[in-house]
């Protein structure tokens, strides 16, 4: 039997230096990251583009087998 990563938080906004940052500290303490990035409607008109980023308790792809 396999078990998936937990999922752990998910982090949604528009500074791409701050998602930067938290991609590789997510990669230096083992969790896995999903990215997005999509244009969403802006309040003044038109789209801004958001990040979102969700962290696993480890990489996806790994599995651990139950014995």
């Amino acid at each position: 039997m396999s078990s998936s990563p937990q999922h752990v938080k998910r982090i949604v906004g528009s500074d791409r230096s701050q998602f930067v940052e938290l991609v590789k500290a997510a990669g230096v303490i083992g969790l896995g990251v999903e990215l997005k990035n999509a244009f969403v409607p802006a309040p003044e008109g038109g789209y801004t583009q958001e990040w979102c980023i969700d962290l696993y308790s480890e990489p996806p792809g790994r599995t651990h087998t139950e014995q």
